[in-house]
C-alpha cells in the first residue's frame, strides 16, 4: 500500500539530517530549497506507489479470473455445457474465461463427466446425460467436442466419448 506524502517525506528528511556531507541543511521553513525538493520526491514517489499498487491489483485480479487449465476445472466447464438443437448456445469471452453470457440451467445436458490426461498430451472426456445415464447423441456430442476444443489449451487433444454404460451382472451363492 501507498505511503502518504507526509510518511515519505519525513523518512527523507531523516536520512538527509543523518548524512554528514548534508548537514549543512538546518533550515526549519517549510520553503526551503531542500524541503521542497525533499516535497516534489516524496509526491513523486507517492505517486509510482499508488501506481505500482493499482498494477498489482489488476494482475491479480487478472491471474484469479484466469483458467487454472485443471483436470477439475475441465470438469467443471463441461458440467457447464449448454446445448440446446434450435438456438445454437455462443460463447463469449466474460473476464478472460469463455463462458456463456446467458446461463441457462435448463440447458445444461452433462450429468455426469469424467477427465483423464495422460503423459502423452492428450485428455479424454467422457460424459453421460440423464438421471439414469445415457449416451449423447451424435449432434450433442459433437457441440461439446467443439466446446471442449475452444476452452480448452491448445496443442492438447481433447478426446470426447459418450457411451452407454458398462453393464455387469453377477450371480452368487452366499
Amino acid at each position: 500500500m501507498a505511503r502518504s506524502i507526509d510518511e515519505i517525506q519525513a523518512a527523507i528528511i531523516t536520512d538527509v539530517q543523518a548524512d554528514s556531507t548534508l548537514s549543512g541543511l538546518t533550515s526549519t521553513s517549510r520553503r526551503a530549497i531542500w524541503r521542497l525538493w525533499t516535497y516534489v520526491i516524496a509526491v513523486s514517489i507517492n505517486l509510482l506507489e499508488q501506481l505500482m499498487d493499482i498494477f498489482k491489483t489488476n494482475t491479480e485480479n487478472t491471474v484469479l479470473l484466469s483458467a487454472p487449465q485443471t483436470p477439475q476445472w475441465l470438469q467443471d466447464r463441461v458440467f457447464k455445457f449448454q446445448y440446446d438443437a434450435t438456438d445454437p448456445q455462443v460463447l463469449q469471452i466474460i473476464d478472460l474465461i469463455p463462458q456463456y453470457e446467458v446461463v441457462d440451467e435448463d440447458l445444461r445436458i452433462v450429468t455426469r463427466c469424467s477427465v483423464k490426461t495422460n503423459i502423452a498430451g492428450s485428455v479424454t472426456v467422457k460424459v453421460a446425460k440423464g438421471e439414469t445415464p445415457g449416451p449423447l447423441n451424435g449432434s450433442e456430442l459433437a457441440a461439446l467436442q467443439s466446446y471442449v476444443s475452444l476452452i480448452g489449451v491448445t496443442g492438447i487433444a481433447y478426446a470426447v466419448t459418450s457411451t452407454d454404460s458398462d453393464k455387469i451382472f453377477i450371480q452368487a451363492d452366499v
